[in-house]
């Protein structure tokens, strides 16, 4: 692995050595092929002042030493992250880096019933007729999550099955499915064959059924059922699938076209975040905010401000990192000379309110840098997005950034430790 460990203390060397040698039939990202790529710009900024960034290091180092405990991440986007090529790279280099610290992912939503793609990780199917909502549809009104969707339906047979891929470097199985509802007292009741049910909690504006299987498996279906005429409808608004396992479980939700706006329309949103509580969150917002000529840096920064102080309003302790957009040009045609001023506008949010930052545009080589990438076959023609290979490396990269902060965090306790 390139570019994780630059000075971490002998002490310690046993302790991360695993982040080294489980990981070595990963197919790394060879940077010595893109000389593009600026490594010394792969870092946490603003991390030494972070809030909340200590005890999530601090949790990551009692998880790889100790195999207890559970840290969560949360990392929420746009279509650079819906597709979950990029988180899910680097969700796949935190489980295969730190064996024994595998508690997967458990959020998921059947996007193909929403006509629109989902992560590779699992497979979605629906029957009968469902209407989505999305976050990105301001004429809309619709009480969403932290998914930033929403899918109704008033067919009484309607159903919706998942099954996690098994041709991947790791396996996701579960034993216990959260189902997120619409609160509604005209809402029709649920099943899910095979599995218990074991009780719900009320959650802001939804309610969460909760069920159990006696074994762990890799695929459930959920059935809708009317059980008297006051039953009219039902809104899924997110599912959890978990395996009650330990270790590093890290989320991903991401909506296509998704600017900062569009999460803050999600009024379920900070009470899926208090329930969920992660240790870390990732905000991957921005590409879409300064897409247009006719964009406000004011209102983005302002925006992004008020998303930050809802995270901590909803988890006080957690972690949060802002990653910036990448290079990219607008209708294909023009570069984007606004990007540079997005990122100076999420470093002033990151400042205010305790935030690291990955800026994403200058690892990927700065100004015009997306014509490296498409040359290098990472990118494609529309000059804005990537292709899996693009997101991989890039989740590659944020995942080594991480893991640097990580290694930085240890030298300072050893070396407190060692004056003390």
């Amino acid at each position: 692995m390139k570019g994780i460990l630059r000075h971490t203390p002998l002490l310690f060397l046993g302790l991360i050595m695993p982040v080294i040698t489980c990981g070595q039939d990963i197919p790394f990202g060879d940077y010595s092929r893109y000389p593009f790529i600026s490594i010394r710009d792969n870092t946490l900024e603003l991390a030494d002042s972070a809030v909340g960034m200590d005890v999530f290091f601090e949790k990551l180092s009692q998880c790889q030493l100790k195999g207890k405990g559970r840290v969560k991440i949360l990392h929420i986007g746009d279509s650079h992250v819906q597709a979950d090529f990029f988180t899910g790279r680097t969700r796949q280099r935190f489980h295969q880096s730190f064996p024994g610290c595998n508690a997967g992912m458990n959020l998921v939503f059947p996007y193909k019933a929403a006509k629109t793609n989902s992560s590779y990780v699992y497979t979605s199917e629906a029957n009968g007729e469902w209407i989505s909502c999305r976050n990105i549809m301001s004429d809309r009104t619709c009480t969403l999550g932290v998914t930033g969707i929403s899918l109704t339906t008033t067919d009484s047979s309607a159903s919706l099955s998942f099954r996690m891929r098994r041709q991947l470097p790791l396996a996701y199985f579960f034993n216990r499915m959260s189902v997120m509802i619409l609160r509604d007292s005209a809402s029709f009741s649920i099943s899910v064959p095979g599995f218990q049910y074991e009780g719900c909690d009320t959650l802001g504006l939804a309610i969460l059924y909760h069920f159990s299987s006696p074994q762990q498996v890799d695929s459930t279906s959920l059935f809708v059922r009317k059980d008297d005429s006051t039953q009219k409808q039902l809104t899924l608004l997110g599912i959890l699938l978990d395996s009650g396992d330990e270790g590093i479980l890290y989320n991903s939700a991401g909506i296509n076209g998704a600017d900062v706006r569009s999460f803050l329309r999600c009024s379920q949103m900070n009470s899926d975040l208090a329930y969920l509580s992660p240790d870390l969150v990732i905000v991957s917002l921005g590409t879409n905010d300064c897409y247009s000529e006719k964009w406000d840096s004011v209102t983005f920064e302002m925006n992004l401000r008020t998303l930050a102080r809802n995270i901590r309003q909803s988890v006080p302790s957690a972690a949060i990192i802002f990653t910036t957009p990448p290079d990219h040009y607008r209708k294909r045609k023009h570069l984007n000379e606004d990007v540079p001023a997005a990122c100076n506008a999420i470093y002033r949010v990151a400042r205010s309110e305790k935030a690291a930052v990955w800026n994403l545009y200058r690892v990927m080589g700065g100004r015009n840098s997306i014509r490296e990438w498409i040359d290098s076959n990472l990118a494609v023609r529309d000059r804005i997005h990537f292709n899996s290979e693009g997101y991989y490396l890039q989740g590659d990269l944020l995942f080594e950034a991480i893991i640097q902060s990580w290694s930085d965090y240890l030298d300072k306790q050893y070396v407190a430790g060692t004056n003390r």
